[in-house]
């Protein structure tokens, strides 16, 4: 479920080079009131006090700018399969790459984290694997009928913003800062959607918060002329995270 992007400063330039790599002229940005956008809604444990403020000023700032927003369902039913997707399928993937005989001689030089990872799928066999691929394609059939109507759905990057390194010296802080970090992109990783995070403005303080928005399978184009009018939104309303602010 890994997949090769671009890292830029803004979504025009994303978009101006997807459109130089695919060949293809980049698709005009659509006004904002014409779009039909799907946001996600979150119990209280899952964002961060800063991440749910700027969140919210994000959806208003969207509301304001004429988009529909429609609330959609969050995929809190489905977070147990979600991790075990990951502690299992997406390990064991990497186990059986690097091969056993490799990982049992070069233990020690992987990193402490990915070790921890590794682990978790120790005894991972061929039944288990075409069990938890069947549940990914379910998943996955669900989160296109998921998207019917709708432009594209948008929720936070990450539930929390970056902790002091300091905090994280041992490996058990390390695999939760880890996993809480990438609750949400898993999801989305599970669902097969194209996505872009935009950095946004917190209000409460001068870290930046993961604004993401997702867009069916195969549709980056359109997904990056999404942005770049939602960017220009953040930009109206001061928004758009600048470093020091």
């Amino acid at each position: 479920m890994d997949t090769l992007g671009l890292l830029t400063a803004q979504a025009d330039d994303a978009a101006f080079v997807f459109a130089g790599l695919q060949g293809e002229p980049e698709l005009p940005i659509p006004e904002l009131k014409r779009l039909t956008i799907g946001y996600e809604q979150y119990a209280d444990d899952i964002l961060c006090r800063e991440v749910e403020h700027a969140y919210d000023h994000a959806l208003r700032a969207l509301a304001n700018g004429g988009v529909n927003l429609v609330p959609v369902s969050t995929w809190t039913e489905e977070r147990a399969t979600v991790e075990r997707l990951f502690g299992r399928l997406v390990a064991g993937d990497l186990r059986k790459a690097l091969g056993e005989t490799r990982l049992a001689r070069d233990w020690d030089q992987l990193d402490p984290v990915v070790q921890e990872r590794l682990t978790g799928a120790t005894g991972i066999n061929q039944a288990e694997v075409d069990e938890l691929i069947g549940e990914l394609e379910r998943l996955r059939m669900k989160a296109r009928q998921r998207m019917n109507g709708l432009d594209a759905i948008v929720g936070p990057t990450s539930g929390i913003q970056s902790p002091p390194l300091a905090t994280l010296g041992e490996v058990g802080s390390a695999v939760q800062f880890v996993g809480r970090s990438l609750a949400l992109s898993r999801v989305t990783n599970v669902q097969d959607y194209c996505a872009i995070s935009l950095p946004i403005a917190s209000p409460d303080n001068s870290l930046p918060v993961g604004f993401q928005i997702a867009a069916a399978p195969w549709h980056d184009a359109r997904l990056l002329a999404i942005a770049r009018s939602i960017e220009g939104q953040f930009q109206e309303r001061g928004l758009e995270f600048r470093a020091g602010i």
